[in-house]
């Protein structure tokens, strides 16, 4: 079983009638990178070889939100260099500011992973991308939970040392706030992942030998609730340099969003990813005091502490249940949870946040509210949950449309 990525063209992008088998393959993940007079240049990730898949439908349901609680789901794509909740769980604070202003966030790992640090509030919802799209579509719903029990996996080829240390950073998940992990799991051979970048630019890679992981997750189903995986990614030494000493997109990113969603695609259930560090030499590399957006990354022995903790209290998918109040997420880029809120009439607030690679004005395809910050998304949140207009809030106000209607 490998996952890999395909640059496509399509004419049209409408979300209630794209038909995938016109595409000749199901997409786990899905993404517009460019829009010219030739249509939508799209970065599509596929499986081949999965017999267990989700047919994953991109017809969005009916809306469901219900007037009691007011919950705000919030994007920031992975592998776009995004410069707030582009690297490694800088956009915590937004996710924490966004929480105080909700009565519910519901938010994906790379937004809170910080590699030993995971700040999320207990409002906090951790979804994975794949399953949040699903539920932006009005797919799933999510419960919430006590506690999950957490299968994990570690990469059986890596240096004993590493995973030693992922093994211990279990055992201290469960001694400090009680994890319940039913198994550790040393996978040896392992399957394997090596970063790259689509024809865009966004950070991606390729994924192989995954079918004894699949077997292994499919016989043991009964015993546990979510998946914690720890691996070794194959990255080139400039790549890595390049990151650490001038910035940029992170690397790792994309080839780990696409591991989470062939999971979530096949078995429905919460799951996320953390590298292992790759040699004693790479832990040795000095990069000296880096850009602070990077530093959780730096410091940190086996990265999997973060996603321990989010697992620790994951939400269950069920049938659908109630919606997004409204949908926070960078105005320069499109993807399918834009394009599933605005199909279904969720909110849209688009930040006029620096991409990277941003090349695609998400609010010339959908209509959105744009704010310049999260400060100010956060008070648009406010504003949405108060009942006040947008338009009310900013000046100059203009006076009301009125229409003459005679007989």
């Amino acid at each position: 079983m490998r996952i890999s990525e395909r640059s496509i063209t399509l004419e049209r992008i409408d979300l209630a009638r794209l038909n995938l088998d016109t595409l000749g393959f199901v997409p786990i993940r899905f993404a517009i990178e460019e829009a010219n007079d030739d249509g939508y240049i799209c970065s599509a990730i596929m499986m081949d070889g999965a017999s267990h898949s989700d047919p994953f439908p991109f017809k969005p349901a009916p809306r469901a939100e219900s007037g009691d609680s007011f919950d705000v789901a919030l994007v920031i794509p992975t592998g776009l260099g995004a410069s707030i909740g582009g690297h490694a769980g800088d956009a915590g604070p937004v996710s924490r500011l966004m929480a105080s202003v909700c009565d519910t966030l519901v938010t994906h790992p790379n937004v809170v992973n910080a590699s030993d640090i995971n700040e999320m509030t207990d409002n906090t919802l951790y979804v994975e991308g794949y399953m949040l799209t699903k539920y932006l579509l009005g797919r799933v719903g999510l419960r919430r939970t006590r506690q999950n029990r957490v299968l994990v996996i570690v990469d059986g080829s890596a240096d004993q040392r590493y995973i030693d240390a992922a093994i211990n950073a279990v055992n201290a998940a469960r001694a400090t706030y009680g994890l319940d992990c039913p198994e550790v799991i040393v996978l040896d051979p392992p399957f394997t992942m090596e970063t790259g970048w689509s024809n865009g630019g966004r950070s991606s890679g390729t994924i192989a030998d995954l079918d004894r992981l699949f077997e292994i997750l499919h016989d043991r189903r009964d015993r546990y609730d979510a998946i914690a995986l720890t691996s070794l990614i194959r990255i080139p030494t400039e790549v890595r340099d390049h990151y650490y000493n001038e910035g940029g997109v992170n690397p790792w990113g994309g080839v780990e969003a696409m591991l989470t969603h062939a999971i979530s695609h096949c078995l429905h259930v919460p799951c996320a990813h953390s590298p292992m560090m790759e040699s004693v030499e790479v832990e040795e590399i000095d990069y000296g005091v880096i850009d602070p957006c990077e530093a959780a990354e730096i410091i940190s022995l086996t990265y999997l502490q973060c996603v321990l903790k989010g697992l620790h209290r994951a939400p269950r998918f069920t049938k659908a249940g109630e919606d997004a109040s409204c949908l926070v997420t960078p105005r320069m880029c499109l993807g399918l949870p834009v394009l599933a809120a605005h199909e279904r009439g969720i909110p849209i607030i688009a930040v006029n946040d620096d991409l990277e690679i941003g090349r695609i004005d998400c609010t010339d395809h959908v209509d959105a509210f744009v704010v310049d910050n999260y400060v100010e998304a956060a008070g648009a949140v406010a504003a949405l949950r108060a009942g006040v207009s947008f338009e009310s809030l900013r000046r100059p106000l203009n006076k009301v449309k009125v229409t003459q209607d005679k007989t």
